[in-house]
């Protein structure tokens, strides 16, 4: 059980992580009225908007996606341990 749910995170935080990857490239390479892009932006756009009022565009480049990449990264690293710890 405890390899199902640790299993279940790591999927959770690969699929969020290519999401946002998606969401960046998107950005920069297809219209905003692209049927594909609007897809990704309603996914992503609201784990990105909190983010965005805590780190402001620096010269005009977004940090946000940055930032949520290493928060998944962040809780995909210890959720795991966390579960473990509490399964022993």
């Amino acid at each position: 059980m405890t390899n199902a749910i640790i299993l279940l995170i790591q999927f959770a935080g690969q699929l969020v992580t290519i999401l946002v990857l998606l969401h960046s490239v998107a950005n920069l390479l297809l219209p905003p009225t692209n049927r594909f892009r609007q897809l990704i932006e309603r996914l992503v756009e609201p784990l990105l908007n909190p983010l965005r009022k805590l780190v402001k565009p620096y010269r005009g480049i977004d940090f946000a996606p940055l930032v949520l990449l290493l928060l998944i990264m962040l809780v995909v690293w210890a959720l795991p341990r966390l579960v473990l710890a509490i399964s022993r």
